[in-house]
């Protein structure tokens, strides 16, 4: 009982730890672009005046 209890709970931390990644990809991505849109602004800025 215990190791099939066992197994399961490392299966669920094995997923937690897949999906954590993938948050932590999409949350890379999502400040390069950031970064790459603030530019763009500052270039606007820079290039209208």
């Amino acid at each position: 009982m215990y190791a099939i209890f066992a197994r399961k709970t490392k299966k669920e931390k094995q997923e937690l730890i897949k999906k954590n990644y993938a948050l932590e990809n999409q949350v890379k991505e999502l400040q390069k672009t950031l970064k790459i849109e603030q530019e763009k602004g500052l270039l606007k800025r820079i290039f209208n005046k």
